[in-house]
């Protein structure tokens, strides 16, 4: 997988694992926003593209005890993902 549609597809494979309140970890974060950095560029006069926020890091609870996760749920990263994907012809079925 080397192009930016396939990536996506991909990501967008791996997130119907997770249930769509989920915030995930901070590494699941860290690929969407590479990933959406990636469309962004590609498509700078995608106006839907230019309007998602990258996810922001949070943590699950205050302390050494907690642990790097998405502010951002799946749900969310979903739809965005898909309004990408429909930009690179990506919207065949996920990967996964």
């Amino acid at each position: 997988m080397n192009n930016l549609g396939d990536r996506l597809r991909g990501f967008d494979g791996s997130l119907k694992d997770f249930k769509a309140e989920t915030y995930p970890s901070w590494q699941t974060a860290e690929i969407f926003n590479a990933l959406l950095a990636d469309a962004k560029q590609q498509f700078p006069d995608d106006s839907v593209a230019q309007a998602i926020s990258p996810a922001e890091k949070g943590v699950t609870a205050p302390g050494l005890l907690g642990k790097d996760i998405a502010k951002m749920d799946v749900g969310s990263m979903r739809a965005a993902v898909r309004q990408i994907r429909s930009l690179t012809g990506g919207l065949g079925p996920s990967v996964g």
